[in-house]
């Protein structure tokens, strides 16, 4: 029979079979209280007992005073008829009545043997047996119905909290349940359920559930009711898909299971439902993701591999077979260490076993042929969650070539490679024996640090490649007046270090500084033009006013500052009180606070060229601080001090606005397709500030600007910073249709697996890999894996026409520099 439509409380109809059943059952309850034998219960001999000792103590007090049997009995035993009722009810406490009377009656037998007695006093005797026996009966009844009462009762009670309990549990499940009948219509359905498919109870009750199915999936949902109804499951597990409402499917796990009677009859199913349309989506996208990575993973050009942490690949790409000469299977059966050159295996071996997150090493493979490859070897760990398991993405670069430019790259080591001069490192060594030397000569040393004055500005008027002249020819000048006991370093940028040795006093230190800034009176003339140049120096003298060897530099610099805010173009001394520069930045910050108050903050905007059809695809905007005293500040020389507080949250905001109601004036011009983005960059804390994506959603509805005109820059080492943090700003602004940038890519260690990671819409590739464009293969690895992520790639600091014709050669989609257009307000 089905279950009948309505509430979960009502009760399934029950058949004849059920009721025949539970009269069988009835009958054989009251049977075996029937014969239950009353002897087999301890208190019945408990009871014969007190009937026995009873009697005696009669007996004894009749003999002692020569009484008779008396119609009414004297002895008390009758009384003992009502316990085994009392204990027993109805059946048990009968037999156990009769047997309490059987044994009375007996033992009165040698009482009347001893004493005469008439007919009428036995006769009396019987009857008030009889009579109690009968009042024993009915007490007994009436006992039992009672105690049938209180056990319905407690039943009843029990029943209804268990309903209660299995309506609270299915009303408020999380998962989706239903109740249909065996032809599955349904019959109730919790509020989950509702829920899932938009539905109210009422519009639900009476439907079919296949109704509610996805068409594509109600055919086979059919099959599987008949399957459950037909027996030839108890229950069913499957992936289906329900029918929202609104139209839209819905993917769930659905659970049915067969109810039936105690006679085996279906009665009703019951089906549970989750939603996984989340997880199948998420499934779906790490599948895409996935494809993507092995996409790029086969057609890269850097030989890349998966490898397990005891050296075997487990993948390879063409290029990694390319590169050593030999096809996949035998790469494979090699593993990192067949192909290693022997002498290296064990270094190899122990670099793995440290199991640290990224490995680079460079070592000797050999080729097919028998020749040598020297081989930069990068292994980043990955670790597998769902399986604990973890291997190594390896990617491997023959710098073979390189190796065989030692001398040139040993040189390159030690000096800097524009000016030729002695780099930070060759100056630091140099200054870390001058003590000694000094020590041993009886001499004293000093270091200059040399900086030009507005150099910034050259660049920036002129271009990178007037100032990498100007840079040149000052370096030559310099060393025209460089003693052969002395060291001149281009330390940075447009900064100078001078170790001076074998100084009679702190005097000739000062003498120095003026022969150093004596050599840039003269114009800089380059390109048929001439530029006037100034320098600032500031002056440390090794044991003089408080210089500590490790500090030298940092004592220098210091002087320098003091000398740039005496007005530049001079030198300054170090002096303790020059310590007072760590108070100055801290005014530094607090006039940037002010300066936020006073609009002292402007943007500049540089073009970024479409290098396919030569329009202007946007621009790229900055900060700038016009400082009532220091003049117009670069973002380099107040953003690190912004970013030690929350004010660079505040210019973070001051430069989104500003640079959105900017791009709102641009049209759309000549060959353009669209209005020009804007493009602006995130420090850090920006970067992974809660209020972020919340700030840009403010911002773009305030503004009403297409949401694909805005592109946001980040580092690499900003990204790295917090990786859970970047995942969700990512996602969060590609919901918002806000496009990413990854700057200054290149620049430093990066690894191209963080491409496919990161997904940017826009790699920045960093001007000193532009710039070195005869050597094309990072730039053309970097371009080639950006399109197979379907990433766009932007050069920085474009220069001269052989750098832009490159550029395109290669397929880079967008230019920037001073070749294209310099920074404007």
């Amino acid at each position: 029979m089905g279950y009948p439509r309505g509430s979960l409380t009502r009760v399934p109809v029950v058949d004849d079979v059920d009721s025949q059943q539970a009269t069988r059952l009835s009958l054989r309850e009251i049977w075996a209280g029937l014969v239950r034998p009353a002897f087999s219960d301890s208190h019945f001999w408990i009871i014969q007992a007190m009937v026995v000792t009873t009697f005696f103590i009669d007996l004894g007090g009749d003999l002692a005073q020569n009484a008779h049997l008396i119609p009414l009995p004297g002895f008390v035993w009758i009384v003992l008829l009502f316990v085994p009722v009392a204990y027993g009810g109805r059946y048990f406490g009968i037999v156990g009545s009769l047997g309490a009377a059987l044994s009375g009656m007996i033992l009165v037998i040698p009482e009347m043997l001893l004493f005469q007695h008439s007919v009428e006093q036995q006769l009396g005797t019987y009857s008030i047996t009889a009579i109690m026996i009968i009042v024993a009966f009915v007490t007994g009844e009436r006992l039992e119905e009672i105690q049938a009462i209180k056990r319905a009762l407690a039943a009843t009670d029990e029943l209804f909290r268990s309903q209660q309990r299995s309506s609270i549990v299915f009303e408020n499940s999380v998962a989706a349940i239903c109740i249909t009948d065996t032809e599955g219509n349904i019959l109730e359905v919790n509020r989950s359920y509702c829920e899932l498919v938009g539905l109210t109870k009422e519009t639900i009750t009476g439907q079919n559930i296949t109704d509610l199915a996805d068409p594509e999936h109600s055919v086979s949902d059919a099959q599987t009711i008949h399957r459950l109804v037909a027996g030839e499951v108890q229950s069913v597990n499957f992936t289906t898909r329900c029918l929202h409402k609104d139209g839209h499917s819905i993917w769930v796990d659905a659970f049915y299971a067969m109810v039936r009677d105690r006679g085996g009859v279906p009665i009703y199913i019951v089906a549970s439902f989750h939603d996984i349309t989340a997880r199948r989506a998420s499934l779906e996208a790490l599948n895409n993701s996935e494809k993507r990575f092995r996409s790029a993973f086969d057609a890269s050009p850097i030989g890349i591999a998966l490898t397990s942490i005891d050296g075997r690949f487990l993948q390879v790409n063409s290029a990694l077979c390319e590169m050593v000469g030999r096809d996949a299977t035998d790469v494979i059966n090699l593993g990192i260490f067949g192909l290693a050159h022997p002498s290296d295996r064990d270094s190899i071996n122990q670099l793995l076993q440290t199991h640290d997150d990224v490995i680079q090493f460079t070592k000797r493979y050999l080729h097919a042929d028998g020749h040598i490859l020297h081989v930069q070897v990068t292994c980043s760990l990955i670790r597998d969650s769902d399986v604990d398991e973890r291997y190594f993405i390896s990617q491997f670069r023959d710098i073979t070539e390189e190796r065989a430019r030692s001398t040139q790259l040993v040189h390159q080591a030690l000096h800097d490679p524009l000016t030729g001069l002695a780099n930070r490192a060759l100056f630091e060594d140099r200054l870390s024996q001058v003590n000694v030397r000094s020590e041993r000569l009886g001499s004293q040393s000093a270091v200059l640090l040399l900086d030009l004055d507005d150099f910034k500005t050259v660049n920036d008027t002129a271009g990178h490649h007037i100032g990498d002249q100007m840079l040149v020819e000052l370096s030559r000048r310099l060393e025209k007046v460089t003693r052969s006991s002395d060291t001149l370093c281009r330390y940075a940028g447009d900064e100078f270090l001078y170790l001076a040795e074998g100084l009679e006093s702190p005097m000739e230190a000062e003498q120095v500084a003026d022969r150093l800034l004596s050599v840039i009176d003269e114009p800089f003339h380059i390109d048929g033009r001439d530029f006037a140049q100034h320098a600032s120096i500031g002056v440390a003298v090794y044991g003089a006013n408080g210089v500590e060897d490790a500090k030298i530099i940092e004592c220098a610099d210091i002087a320098l500052y003091e000398a740039k805010r005496l007005g530049k173009g001079t030198y300054v001394v170090f002096t303790p009180e020059m310590n007072e520069k760590t108070s100055t930045r801290f005014q530094l910050i607090q006039e940037l606070k002010h300066a936020s108050l006073s609009n002292e903050f402007s943007m500049s905007y540089q073009a970024i060229l479409d290098l396919d059809t030569e329009s202007i695809a946007g621009f790229e905007a900055s900060l700038r601080w016009v400082h009532p005293q220091r003049g117009l500040m670069l973002p380099d020389a107040f953003i690190p001090l912004a970013e030690q507080s929350d004010l660079v949250l505040e210019l973070g905001a001051f430069a989104l606005h500003e640079a959105i109601s900017k791009a709102l004036s641009w049209e759309i011009k000549g060959a353009q397709s669209r209005a020009p983005y804007v493009m602006i960059n995130l420090t850090t804390r920006q970067f992974h500030d809660p209020n972020l994506v919340t700030m840009v959603d403010k911002a773009l509805a305030a503004s009403g600007i297409a949401p694909t005109r805005l592109i946001l820059e980040f580092t690499e080492e900003t990204a790295l910073d917090d990786i859970s943090t970047t995942v969700e700003v990512l996602e969060n602004l590609k919901r918002l249709d806000v496009r990413t940038a990854l700057r200054d890519f290149g620049a430093g260690y990066s690894s191209l697996s963080y491409l496919a990671f990161l997904q940017p819409s826009i790699v920045k590739v960093d001007q000193s890999i532009t710039q070195s464009i005869h050597d094309t293969a990072v730039l053309e690895t970097i371009v080639f894996l950006s399109h197979r992520l379907n990433l766009s790639v932007l050069a920085q600091g474009i220069e001269t026409i052989d750098q832009l014709a490159s550029l395109r050669q290669l397929g880079c989609d967008l230019g920037q520099g001073s070749l294209i257009a310099h920074v404007l307000p």
